[in-house]
């Protein structure tokens, strides 16, 4: 049962969506990218991430991507074979079936011209565990309390609304 949300969010924005989250859920968010060490970066909030609301890349993937689970869970991280003979490590939704993703995304600034442009965020779980639900559930409510459902379904935050009205900025669905 897959489920997800989409939204646009400045730093700002992702900053008061995760303080909402992390005020009723105390949670952990293990970074879901490919890693050469078995060393990966896990925070207790993304609020303070120093990445937060930047898009390096200009597309959804690529600007950040984390596995979330209750802090109590121990996450249970998946290694890879590589076709060179290396291993390589990752937390993955399948080793951890009461997990959800986020992708933050946030603002991309053009190096060449300098153009800025908002680049969509998404949330969701592809898991059928009822944990995974759940914290779906709770999350997305907690989330998005303090962002705008648009008439197409994606969320948007205040910020990222004022630059969108202000600036005639982008909008990228990455």
């Amino acid at each position: 049962m897959s489920k997800q949300f989409q939204f646009y969010a400045t730093a700002g924005d992702l900053q008061g969506c995760f303080n909402d989250v992390e005020t009723e859920l105390t949670l952990k968010y293990a970074d879901a990218w490919m890693s050469k060490t078995s060393e990966i970066l896990v925070l207790d909030s993304l609020a303070t991430w120093e990445a937060l609301g930047k898009n390096h890349t200009g597309r959804t993937v690529g600007a950040g991507f984390f596995l979330i689970v209750d802090s109590r869970i121990e996450l249970h991280r998946k290694s890879i074979q590589m076709d060179d003979g290396s291993t390589q490590f990752k937390y993955a939704p399948g080793q951890n079936p009461e997990s959800i993703v986020i992708q933050p995304s946030g603002v991309y600034v053009d190096p060449e011209n300098g153009n800025s442009e908002l680049v969509l965020g998404m949330c969701g779980t592809a898991m059928a565990n009822p944990g995974s639900l759940s914290l779906y559930k709770d999350f997305k409510r907690l989330f998005t309390k303090r962002l705008t459902r648009m008439k197409d379904g994606i969320f948007m935050g205040k910020e990222a609304r004022q630059m969108v009205d202000d600036e005639a900025l982008e909008l990228s669905f990455g």
